[in-house]
């Protein structure tokens, strides 16, 4: 025995278990996307396949096998198009022969009748026209129906199981971003460029001591769960504490734009006919239209230390608004005011370190009788001047 297929999605089968009916889901994309395109555009040339990267497939219930057929879907398949082909042969027929019926009538008509004019001789061409489309669609329709029910029923398995799929992917989605300890309202911003981080769409948020980018797992209306398993799907953090500054680069101006204007020879003329030279002259001219278009330029970078060298990451613009509430203290406005007062600082206890250096070596000179007591208490008050 093999399992059964019942249908793909976009990157996937679901094959069916013979013994207890529960559906299984084979990934086949990337590594079997020539299989997978098979199966979706039914150019199933054998009836047994292999299942890939297994021996053997076991199911819950215990059933296992290493393939699973096609032969039964194909028979579905092929007994639905029966269907709906014998169908339209049927109505086809009927309805051509009560066609013909009413056309013969209207011929055998006209020869036996005096009074066959044109109103006679368009009902004997439309109305046997009517008559067949009408018989077509009410025997066809029905025919219809069925066919459509019948995919229904086949697909209704296939259908349930990518439903199962769609609630466990939500589900599993929904873990990973608990586990990331994601805000209620996740806020995101584009990075454009980074050595450490693939461009892309991120959130961003702040976790204790991190800076935190993960980016959105979006749900597709098909194979969402395939997304779970990307290589992409991956949590960055910087810590707080190795973040240089933020700021931003580029700029945002206004560019004035006006067009219209030119020559206008309708409205010369209707000018001219109501208000003369004057009115001829007014009414040439197209209107000016003036509108005010913004260019923004502007990009964020984040500056940090990674191993004790810098590097940065360029975003777009909505990640400043997203920084400054996560970490305002990391702004350029706050960050350069800071470190041109440490510098200072620095400098100031780098003159006093040097000043009281040489206040001991002016003592030692005096010690050993190199400079005199006036001599040194010049030099001494030079050096504190200093300080």
């Amino acid at each position: 025995m093999n399992y059964e297929f019942c249908g793909t999605s976009s990157v996937s089968s679901f094959i069916r278990c013979p013994q207890c009916g529960k559906i299984h889901r084979i990934v086949l994309y990337p590594e079997y996307k020539d299989l997978l395109a098979d199966l979706q555009n039914e150019n199933m040339l054998q009836n047994i396949y292999q299942i890939p990267n297994t021996k053997e497939y076991i199911c819950n219930c215990g059933f296992k096998s290493d393939t699973f057929s096609v032969q039964q879907y194909k028979k579905s398949k092929e007994d639905i198009q029966t269907i709906s082909d014998r169908g339209n042969e049927k109505a086809l027929k009927i309805a051509t022969l009560v066609a013909a019926v009413i056309f013969l009538f209207f011929t055998i008509f006209s020869k036996i009748s005096s009074n066959f004019g044109v109103p006679m001789f368009m009902g004997m061409f439309l109305l046997p026209v009517i008559v067949f489309v009408c018989i077509y669609n009410a025997l066809a329709d029905p025919q219809k129906k069925k066919v459509s029910r019948l995919k229904e029923q086949m697909d209704s398995v296939y259908l349930e199981a990518l439903k199962q799929e769609q609630d466990e992917a939500k589900e599993q989605i929904k873990d990973i971003y608990d586990s990331l300890n994601l805000p209620s309202i996740p806020r995101t911003a584009d990075i454009i460029q980074s050595v450490t981080i693939p461009v892309g769409t991120y959130y961003i948020w702040k976790n204790e001591d991190d800076i935190c980018f993960h980016p959105p797992i979006v749900l597709c209306p098909e194979d969402a769960a395939i997304y779970l398993l990307s290589s992409q799907m991956k949590k960055y953090s910087i810590k707080i504490q190795d973040i240089d500054f933020y700021s931003t680069h580029g700029e945002m101006y206004r560019e004035q734009k006006i067009s219209g204007g030119g020559s206008n020879i309708t409205g010369a003329i209707i000018g001219g006919v109501l208000a003369g030279d004057a009115g001829a002259i007014i009414g040439s001219r197209n209107k000016i239209v003036s509108e005010t278009v913004t260019h923004d330029t502007r990009i964020v970078h984040l500056y940090y230390f990674e191993s004790g060298i810098k590097k940065d990451i360029a975003l777009s613009l909505d990640a400043l608004e997203i920084f400054k509430e996560l970490i305002p203290e990391k702004s350029e406005e706050f960050i350069l005011p800071l470190k041109a007062k440490q510098s200072i600082s620095n400098n100031v206890n780098e003159v006093q370190l040097d000043a009281v250096t040489k206040l001991r070596q002016l003592s030692e000179l005096k010690e050993e009788g190199i400079l005199t007591e006036e001599e040194y208490l010049t030099k001494k008050k030079q050096l504190l001047d200093r300080i």
